[in-house]
C-alpha cells in the first residue's frame, strides 16, 4: 500500500497510463505516471482526483473513502478504517496510537507484551491487577509482569511461596504439603 499522496497537474508531452494516448496540454502526474486530467479519476467511484489524496492500491488509484471501503482494516478501538501504519494482533488491527493499556495508556507496541480481556488491551501490570490470579500465599492478584509459581493447585508470587512454619523459600526446591500448605522437609 502506497500511502495518500496528491498529484501535480504539469504542462508536457507524455503517455496517458489509463488510455494509453498521447498528452497534449495539461497532465496530471503521480507515483511516476501520468494521466490526462478527465482520466486521473478514482477506480471505484469516478471521483476526480487532481488536487486531493489519493491512495494507489493494486495498480489502480483510489480516493480515500473507496479505498478505505474496499482495503483497510478497521480499528478495534476507534471503529474507524486504518489507512497507512497500523498494528495488528489476534486478527485484529488497531491505529498505532491506539494500541495502548485501556487502563493505564501505556504504549503496547513497544514489544513488552500484553494481554486481551473482553476486547480491552492490558499492560501485563494493569493485567494482574484486574484479572491476574490470586496469590495462594498474600491472597492479592498476581500481575501479569511478576514471577509466580504453581503448586498445590494454586498460583504463588515467587516472594511468598514459603514454608508456612519458617518462612524459608521454596521455590525451585522439594517441599511437603501439609493440609494444602507448603512445608520445607524442616518443618514437616
Amino acid at each position: 500500500m502506497t500511502p495518500a499522496v496528491a498529484a501535480k497537474l504539469t504542462q508536457r508531452q507524455g503517455v496517458c497510463a489509463a488510455c494509453s494516448q498521447p498528452i497534449r496540454g495539461p497532465y496530471a502526474t503521480a507515483m511516476g505516471r501520468s494521466w490526462h486530467p478527465e482520466h486521473f479519476v478514482c477506480t471505484s467511484c469516478q471521483k476526480q482526483l487532481q488536487n486531493t489524496m489519493f491512495v494507489f492500491e493494486e495498480e489502480s488509484i483510489f480516493c480515500e473513502n473507496c479505498y478505505a471501503k474496499k482495503f483497510a482494516k478497521t480499528c478495534h478501538s476507534c471503529h474507524k478504517s486504518i489507512v497507512g501504519p497500523c498494528i495488528t494482533a489476534q486478527d485484529l488491527s488497531w491505529h498505532q496510537e491506539h494500541f495502548v493499556c485501556s487502563r493505564c495508556r501505556t504504549d503496547l507496541s513497544q514489544g513488552e507484551g500484553f494481554n486481551m480481556e473482553a476486547g480491552e488491551l492490558f499492560c501485563g501490570g494493569c493485567y494482574g491487577e484486574s484479572y491476574g490470579a490470586t496469590c495462594g500465599g498474600c491472597g492479592s492478584r498476581i500481575g501479569g509482569d511478576q514471577l509466580w509459581v504453581e503448586a498445590l493447585d494454586q498460583q504463588w508470587h515467587s516472594h511468598c511461596f514459603t514454608c508456612t512454619s519458617c518462612r524459608n523459600p521454596l521455590e525451585g526446591g522439594s517441599f511437603f504439603a501439609k493440609l494444602g500448605r507448603p512445608y520445607c522437609k524442616n518443618c514437616v
